[in-house]
């Protein structure tokens, strides 16, 4: 037997629940969250794996895909860009979902709006044209709230050692950085997780691109993180029980990730 199969089956012996569908399901896999593909050479942190059924592990592949591929686009930081990976990453998006690739043909009329409404202005004497600018599908939000989720209850396992289920309400976001309200919001949400963990290897620094703070309210069970990947992608979630968040806005009961058809 390999030493990766007895690792693996040494993990599976310790962690035998998957902890992506309540717990009550046994785990066959290692998923690894977030997603490798994400990450520059396909290099994620260590300690980021997770006890997974196979309809965990392989339900979410697609969105993944979407999720990596949008974390490279946005992350301005030119050590982090890998030609190779990123078109890989777009042949794959392009190829299995047509609709969720970047718009780059937005008219000088969708440019101009969306200035105003950042309060941003083009370089002087640059033509609309010039203006670097792509159009972001609505469908895109789907696949990263599933991310979102399937790490919130990645974070949950790791630091608790419970299983996210149906008797739970979650609620998920995301922005790229540098958009106006950002920076607030992070600090605020920040203000409220105290915990900073910062993704690492052995000999390799992989601390720019992923990075993340939790925290946890006892009276009310309640759980959450901000994460920021790379210089480009800024993601939130939060779970507690459903009892206690069923009213509130934005919150939906968990049920186990899979990738929007």
């Amino acid at each position: 037997m390999g030493a990766a199969k007895k690792r693996r089956e040494a993990f599976l012996r310790e962690h035998p629940w998957c902890c992506f569908c309540g717990g009550r399901v046994p785990a066959t896999t290692e998923d690894h969250v977030p997603v490798r593909a994400a990450f520059a050479g396909k290099i994620g942190p260590e300690g980021f794996e997770f006890p997974a059924c196979e309809a965990c592990n392989r339900g979410t592949a697609g969105s993944e895909q979407v999720f990596a591929l949008y974390v490279r686009l946005f992350d301005r930081t030119e050590e982090n860009y890998d030609e190779r990976h990123t078109e890989k990453l777009i042949r794959g998006v392009r190829n299995n979902y047509p609709d969720l690739m970047p718009d780059a043909n937005l008219t000088a009329t969708e440019k101009r709006r969306v200035l105003r409404n950042f309060g941003w202005e083009r370089a002087r004497g640059a033509f609309f044209d010039e203006v670097p600018m792509v159009g972001i599908p609505d469908l895109v939000a789907q696949h990263m709230a599933m991310n979102a989720r399937k790490l919130l209850a990645a974070l949950i396992y790791r630091h608790t050692g419970n299983a996210l289920n149906e008797e739970s309400g979650v609620v998920s976001g995301w922005s790229q950085q540098g958009l106006p309200g950002v920076d607030e919001a992070h600090n605020v949400l920040a203000g409220g997780m105290p915990q900073l963990v910062i993704g690492a290897r052995v000999n390799t620094t992989i601390g720019d691109q992923f990075s993340y703070r939790w925290g946890r309210n006892d009276p009310e069970s309640l759980f959450g993180y901000a994460a920021e990947f790379g210089s480009g992608l800024f993601i939130f979630a939060a779970a507690a029980p459903w009892d206690v968040v069923a009213d509130r806005d934005g919150w939906s009961r968990y049920v186990a990730p899979r990738s929007p058809q």
